[in-house]
């Protein structure tokens, strides 16, 4: 098999320490290197859990990213005047006010100073008729990484979309599998020396990869960017998919996130830690709950969370949507 071998001295990660021991130290075996071994990559397969030993671990979070609520970046039209107010929001559903500001520039820009305790905020800019006015609805969702492989759905705008632009922190040694279904066959990417080797590699909303933590410490990775607007379409084939919600939204993956299901479609989720996938089975109309055939219920997703998809039948995921 082909083996591929990567030494790692001294990694100094771009951290924040969030819950845990007063300090931190990147991990150090005694050896002052880490060889990652890549050669185990074809037991990654639908159906199979990447994740051979969940380990023990403190938990301890760490955070890798910028600060919550760091220069937030609302575009107005030339045409707005006068005040505008801002408004936060968890769940792209219920608004709230953070406060008014002139409308005297095309770009509106600030720090969030209130975002510290917000583990996912968007941002919209209304006028005084109650009428969203901002181009953009910019905002960021720290996703929980347990050490070993997780499966990550990316579904924010920012930049061209490649993965340095959308994960430009993370801890060293770090890896991400892009899964293609087409060939049925996964490129590499790793995070050595504080970039990727495939920088330019494009992450879209509606895709996922499987992405290896190798650090030691549970994370949160904060992904942020706007928020995908307008018609979004994922097509699905009658194969297996890695996918994720092209929206920043949680909930019930049908009802709640517009995902097409019909008789016989089949869902793996990977919850943080775990060693094997749970099991959503879709038959005669209803999500099948069976503690003796190992099967789950309704899956409801999280915020970034990415899943094997395996429909009976090819269809198109659609999402409209507008934050009005």
């Amino acid at each position: 098999e082909p083996l591929r071998r990567i030494v790692v001295r001294e990694p100094i990660p771009n951290f924040e320490l969030i819950d845990g021991d007063d300090t931190l130290l990147p991990p150090d075996d005694g050896r002052g290197f880490d060889t990652i071994d890549l050669g185990d990559l074809s037991g990654f397969i639908p159906g199979t859990a990447p994740n051979e030993d969940s380990g023990d671990f403190d938990g301890s979070i760490v955070r890798y990213g910028l600060p919550r609520g760091f220069m937030v970046r609302l575009d107005l039209p030339e045409a707005v005047e006068g005040t505008v107010r801002i408004e936060t929001s968890a769940d792209l559903k219920t608004w709230s006010s953070l406060g008014k500001t002139p409308a005297n520039k095309e770009t509106i820009q600030f720090n969030d100073t209130t975002a510290s305790g917000e583990a996912v905020r968007f941002y919209r800019l209304m006028d005084g008729d109650g009428k969203v006015v901002s181009k953009n609805a910019p905002g960021y969702a720290d996703v929980f990484l347990a050490p070993g492989v997780s499966m990550l759905s990316i579904p924010f705008l920012s930049g061209d979309n490649t993965i340095a632009d959308l994960i430009p922190f993370a801890p060293e040694g770090s890896v991400v599998y892009h899964y293609d279904a087409a060939s049925e066959a996964y490129t590499v990417n790793m995070f050595f020396w504080g970039e990727w080797d495939e920088p330019e590699t494009v992450i879209m909303p509606g895709s996922a990869v499987f992405f290896r933590n190798d650090s030691g410490a549970n994370l949160l990775l904060s992904l942020r960017g706007d928020v995908p607007q307008g018609e979004r379409v994922t097509p699905l084939g009658a194969r297996w998919e890695l996918i994720g919600s092209p929206i920043p939204q949680a909930g019930r993956a049908d009802a709640d996130l517009g995902l097409p299901v019909s008789d016989g479609d089949m869902i793996l989720r990977m919850l943080p830690g775990a060693t094997s996938y749970q099991i959503h089975h879709f038959v005669d109309g209803q999500w099948v709950d069976s503690a003796e055939a190992d099967l789950h219920g309704v899956p409801e997703l999280g915020v970034g969370e990415g899943f094997w998809l395996l429909k009976s039948k090819p269809a198109d995921w659609v999402r409209k949507f507008s934050v009005d």
